[in-house]
């Protein structure tokens, strides 16, 4: 009886035993959740707040107030280096603003128009509005242009859109022809001083023998002569210029560079000045222009204080040489350049004029040092020159 009862007792506490250690098991089950539930709450709280934060800024709104979680841990440091983020990425912002109005204001005062056209937005500058009107898309844009003769237009492609460049060209071919009728008044009055030159100089000897009363006649007469020829040739030249025809085109005939030299020779041989001629090639040229060729060097010759012209000729060169101050080895390229002139007073024409008759008849020309004097050689070459 004693022996039941103890079994008895012993299960009853047994099992009072094993429900403590379930309830006790279960209690700090709950009570772990409940902390992990309140641990949880203090961490994703704040992070939750700074995403929603994050989302505003996001969507553009740099305003959003980022306030500093006071947890003394890696929450409340993640806080302060995402506020810090927001304030950096607003003065980015407020900087790229005052960029975009400056950019703004400096493609409205561009003389070009500019036309931005992407997928998401068509912009225009104030000069691409005051050119077309409106704003316009490509198609219609390039449309107008071709209509426009004094518009022209220039496409640049990129990656996020294409850009569209406007200019008014008028202004432009303006200028243009100005500077063509002003080349062409500078070489109008350069070719006019060309047969000045001799007639000077005759006029000078002439005024001397007349006064001297030393030469003949026939002799004057024959400088009176020369002095009209020259004459007419500038009269010549004004016709030309008149009638807008100063390129006028190379007329190729057989012609003897004897013939030509010695008809310039007696201007200047009268006016003191020895043009001597070394043999003699027929060549393929034009016989004004050629004349216009040796003017421009004897000319140069007698501005450089040349009294003596030697001109050697054989198949294959011309060889021209003078007694006057000649050129510095720097000058030897630069000689051929338009409007570049040793002389204060002149035009810079001559020897330029003299290489563009050279290379239109097919030729080369070049500038080569000397001790004494001007030195050039003309190679001629061989499609028009006779055989």
């Amino acid at each position: 009886m004693d022996v039941r009862a103890f079994v008895k007792t012993r299960d009853i506490i047994s099992g009072v035993f094993v429900f403590f250690i379930v309830f006790i098991t279960l209690m700090t089950l709950l009570a772990t959740v409940w902390i992990g539930m309140l641990i949880a709450k203090h961490i994703s709280e704040p992070i939750e707040r700074l995403s929603r934060k994050a989302m505003g800024i996001a969507k553009g709104d740099l305003s959003v107030e980022i306030d500093v979680e006071k947890t003394g841990d890696e929450i409340e440091e993640l806080s302060r280096s995402f506020r810090r983020m927001k304030e950096n990425l607003r003065g980015m912002y407020e900087r790229l603003e005052r960029e975009r109005d400056f950019l703004g204001k400096l493609l409205d005062v561009l003389p070009v128009g500019i036309l931005y056209v992407s997928p998401e937005v068509v912009r225009a500058n104030r000069t691409f509005l005051e050119m077309v009107g409106k704003v316009m898309g490509p198609e219609e844009l390039e449309a107008k242009v071709s209509k426009e003769q004094h518009l022209r237009m220039e496409r640049i492609g990129g990656s996020g859109g294409d850009i569209y460049i406007l200019e008014d060209v008028s202004s432009i071919v303006a200028a243009e022809r100005f500077r063509t009728w002003q080349e062409a008044v500078k070489r109008i009055a350069h070719e006019i001083k060309n047969p000045l030159t001799p007639i000077r100089l005759n006029l000078e000897r002439l005024s001397r023998y007349v006064e001297e009363g030393k030469r003949s006649s026939e002799e004057l007469v024959e400088m009176v002569k020369a002095i009209l020829k020259e004459i007419d040739r500038i009269s010549g030249l004004i016709n030309r210029f008149k009638h807008f025809s100063l390129s006028q085109p190379v007329r190729f005939e057989e012609v003897s560079i004897r013939d030509v030299v010695s008809r310039i020779g007696k201007l200047y041989t009268s006016a003191g000045i020895d043009v001597t001629l070394e043999g003699d090639r027929k060549v393929k040229g034009d016989p004004a222009l050629l004349r216009e060729l040796f003017l421009n060097l004897i000319n140069n010759s007698v501005e450089g204080g040349a009294r003596r012209v030697v001109i050697t000729v054989d198949d294959e060169y011309l060889d021209y040489r003078d007694d006057g101050r000649g050129l510095r080895e720097d000058e030897l390229e630069s000689v051929f350049v338009p409007y570049y002139s040793g002389n204060p007073k002149g035009m810079g024409l001559g020897m330029a004029i003299v290489k563009k008759i050279v290379e239109d008849h097919g030729w080369s020309i070049e500038a080569l040092p000397s001790k004494r004097g001007a030195h050039f050689l003309i190679a001629f070459r061989s499609k028009n020159s006779s055989a």
